[in-house]
């Protein structure tokens, strides 16, 4: 059905705009005068997916980090993928095999998405999520989520809502 490089993103997007009313893009890559009132009119902020270690230095570099403690006082946050690990303490574990680093830390776990999706080896099984926890050093709970499955944090209230399959590791 979607062709192309970007199939994940326009289906994220045609999810969004069935679920809700407005939809409105706001890409941290131009001028924080131009994305910055886009987030304060939204309700909720969405963190698309894509290639993380990339994703996390667009947030440090846009100035997004610094804005989103304000943001989220009266919005909700929902991440896809790479927008959900940059919330965590680390950027790992990602798809791509490069080294752990520091995220956003918004949360006190980690979440491995895709979970035992062929399309990513890395978290295709229970037992590579757990040597790639293992072997990167992550000392903090995974939440290792299909892509029917989500993690809901409210205060300090944590829920995994599924339709399909998880793990805590």
């Amino acid at each position: 059905m979607y062709g192309g490089l970007i199939d994940w993103l326009i289906k994220n997007l045609d999810e969004l705009s069935s679920n809700f009313s407005e939809v409105e893009i706001a890409d941290i890559a131009f001028k924080k005068e131009t994305w910055l009132p886009r987030l304060n009119w939204a309700d909720a902020i969405v963190v698309g997916g894509g290639h993380t270690p990339y994703l996390m230095e667009q947030i440090m570099y846009s100035g997004f980090q610094k804005e989103l403690p304000l943001l989220l006082k009266s919005k909700v946050y929902v991440g896809i993928s790479a927008g959900s690990i940059v919330a965590t303490p680390s950027t790992v574990p990602n798809s791509s095999s490069e080294l752990k680093k520091p995220a956003l830390h918004f949360v006190n776990f980690g979440i491995q998405p895709h979970y035992e999706s062929a399309d990513f080896p890395v978290a295709s099984t229970k037992e590579k999520v757990i040597k790639r926890k293992t072997d990167s050093d992550i000392d903090y709970p995974l939440y290792a989520l299909d892509d029917n499955s989500a993690v809901s944090v409210d205060g300090g209230n944590i829920a995994v809502i599924s339709e399909g399959h998880w793990d805590k590791l």
